[in-house]
């Protein structure tokens, strides 16, 4: 990383809220700046600050009592799009007085800081003055946004949307009813600053009047054809007809109502000359949730092909090669429901490279319940490795019986299927009579292996451990703390593992009132790794963009409870002593990334896990290994904490369950 802004003297900051405000040109994508407040007597505290997606963005934090620098640093291809607006000091006074304009719901957030540690002081106070839930994103969005700068910060998107290509749309208003939201939607097309687009719409009868007044009240008799069609005529086959009445270079669809940002074909042209590999470009957008009447952000990851089959998560606006989608159109069905989602698949299926424009570039109207597929992927092994011992689950143990007991009864009474398994149970130095007790009695079982490891503990040599005497094609990491739920959970994680293009695999894990406690561990939360919709209940909680409801890519998975095929296993060099207690499943799973594996969640497969029963919490001396261990895995991984393909860089690293930062 290189210095955006240095602060040589930093020390009138010393005990006091520093506020940094920045904006980001809207060239390339939306980065994550580092803040580091170089000490006087300790190592440097270092801040993940949030991305400025919208334009601006902005963080607050307490200066430590012995602060001699204050050093803002990016990305090296990114230091010239970022400029620092201001670096303030801020009293108490005036930290609570802007929390009571944002509303008496903030309050007793700043309060309960006084009473918390430094980090937590933070958190608390950084959610009352700047973070928002999802729901609020439209508030959010206004206190962010800022004016495009064609002169100054965002002339180098300008300079380069030359070189984009020809934008066009596809508008399919097979509908009666829909003049409003067709002139709402050329409305936005009039305003775009970037002119170089046309249109192909495709209007019912009752529509054709109104929609060709709005082109000439709006001037766009050069930019859009107006095409009469009968009802249904553009679903399927019949948009796909306009496809190839179509000249642009690049083409997407629109629909009635659809409002598209100022910015958003300069930005995609920008984009799109930039990244000239691709045949299909996505950028996020917004949509009214029907129930709540909200504009609720839809913010997506990154091209994630397994998520794909199950769910459109890509919707609109995504923009096709036309000659491509002109080919692919061809092998589609006439009576194809979602031909732009099938589109995609085939694309995908043909090796087509597909990027992610971390912008928030379209505003959509309600478009209904949102269809989840099965996965193709059956949850079955194949017949040839169903009739041997094909999956290996290690459990790391020591002492606490209760809880050994459980997780291998659990295994025992609730894992359903053909698939034969062995246990392998790795001691860590047990001393209670009554765990070693029951280890010589399970330890007895046909199928059930108990390793002895003395030493200081190492969740790390414990894994390999127990994976060097493994004979299974598949290893399941199991936490003695965890309890089957899901009884065909071990063929749906091993059936996931054995996948060729799958690196680790993870579950979903509740804790005992039914509480989530892993969906996917994100890169950047809490300054390192940490886990999604943590604490959210499991029953009504589907996750950003319905995930929880479809097996899905993640950067990382927890090795509570982790699935990964053995020669892969072996492939990383399995997991990094280096790492003892902590981040040594989220390096596994990196390294597994690294080498072109894609980390699934699974999140029909549920089991509870009461997490770190066992070991306890990290205080005192384990709280200093876990700084040290922490350290060291940012410095390896710190590209990816700062940028998580999975994680959007609108969600804030500070709150756990997708908060807008």
């Amino acid at each position: 990383m290189r210095s955006v802004h240095i602060l040589e003297n930093a020390a009138p900051f010393r005990s006091r809220w520093i506020r940094v405000e920045f904006s980001q040109s809207f060239q390339g994508q939306p980065v994550r700046p580092l803040l580091r407040l170089t000490r006087e007597k300790h190592p440097p505290d270092e801040w993940i600050l949030p991305a400025a997606v919208l334009g601006r963005a902005r963080w607050i934090g307490v200066g430590p009592s012995d602060l001699l620098r204050l050093e803002v640093l990016a990305d090296v291809n990114s230091v010239e799009d970022i400029r620092i607006d201001g670096i303030s000091a801020v009293s108490e006074a005036g930290l609570l007085w802007t929390i009571v304009r944002r509303g008496p719901s903030r309050i007793p957030h700043y309060f309960l800081s006084s009473f918390r540690g430094a980090w937590s002081r933070v958190v608390m106070a950084r959610t009352a003055l700047d973070l928002s839930r999802v729901t609020e994103f439209a508030q959010f969005a206004s206190s962010r946004e800022r004016d495009f700068e064609p002169a100054g910060l965002d002339r180098p998107a300008v300079l380069t949307a030359t070189e984009g290509g020809t934008i066009g749309f596809v508008l399919g208003a097979e509908h009666s009813g829909q003049s409003e939201g067709i002139s709402k939607t050329l409305q936005s097309l009039s305003n775009q600053l970037d002119r170089d687009f046309y249109v192909w719409a495709a209007v019912a009868p009752d529509s054709e009047e109104g929609a060709r007044e709005a082109v000439e009240a709006l001037k766009l008799q050069s930019k859009v054809e107006l095409i009469p069609s009968a009802p249904g005529a553009t679903a399927g086959p019949g948009a796909f007809r306009l496809i190839q009445r179509a000249t642009a270079q690049w083409l997407g669809q629109l629909r009635p109502g659809d409002v598209l940002d100022p910015k958003a074909v300069l930005l995609f042209r920008s984009f799109l000359s930039s990244h000239s590999d691709l045949d299909v470009a996505y950028a996020d957008s917004a949509e009214v949730d029907p129930w709540i009447g909200k504009l609720l952000p839809q913010l997506k990851p990154d091209w994630s092909p397994i998520f794909s089959k199950q769910i459109d998560y890509i919707g609109r606006p995504c923009l096709f090669r036309r000659n491509l989608l002109a080919r692919v159109s061809e092998k589609m069905p006439e009576n194809d429901s979602t031909p732009w989602w099938s589109a995609l698949a085939l694309v995908a299926a043909g090796g087509g490279a597909i990027g992610h424009l971390k912008r928030v570039l379209l505003e959509t109207q309600p478009s209904g319940p949102r269809e989840v597929r099965p996965l193709a992927l059956a949850p079955k092994l194949p017949t040839a490795i169903s009739t041997q011992p094909a999956a290996s689950i290690v459990i790391p143990t020591r002492d606490r019986v209760e809880l050994l007991r459980r997780a291998i009864e659990s295994i025992r009474e609730r894992t359903a299927g053909a698939l034969r398994y062995e246990i392998i149970i790795v001691d860590n130095e047990s001393s209670d009579p009554g765990t070693l007790e029951y280890l010589q009695l399970v330890g007895r079982q046909a199928d059930v292996f108990v390793i002895r490891h003395p030493g200081a503990f190492n969740f790390s040599e414990l894994v390999n451990r127990g994976a060097e005497a493994a004979q299974g094609r598949t290893l399941v990491l199991l936490n003695n703390d965890c309890e089957v739920v899901s009884e065909t959970w071990l063929e749906d994680l091993a059936a996931l593992a054995l996948e060729p293009d799958t690196g680790a695999v993870g579950a979903l894990l509740l804790y005992d009132d039914g509480r989530i406690q892993h969906a996917g561990v994100a890169l950047g939360l809490g300054a390192g790794a940490g886990h999604r919709d943590r604490n959210m209940p499991a029953d009504v909680h589907f996750g950003h963009l319905f995930r929880l409801r479809a097996v899905h890519e993640v950067s990382t998975v927890t090795g509570a409870c982790l699935a990964v095929a053995r020669e892969k296993y072996e492939e990383v060099g399995g997991f990094d002593p280096a790492f003892a207690v902590a981040f040594n499943d989220v390096d596994f799973c990196l390294r597994l990334q690294a080498r072109g594996y894609r980390n699934l969640l699974a999140p029909q497969t549920v089991l509870k896990h009461l997490e770190s029963a066992t070991r306890g919490r990290d205080t005192g001396p384990k709280r200093s290994r876990f700084e040290d261990e922490a350290a060291r895995f940012r410095e390896r991984w710190r590209a990816l904490i700062h940028d998580d393909p999975y994680y959007h860089p609108l969600f804030s690293t500070t709150r756990f369950n997708d908060w807008l930062e």
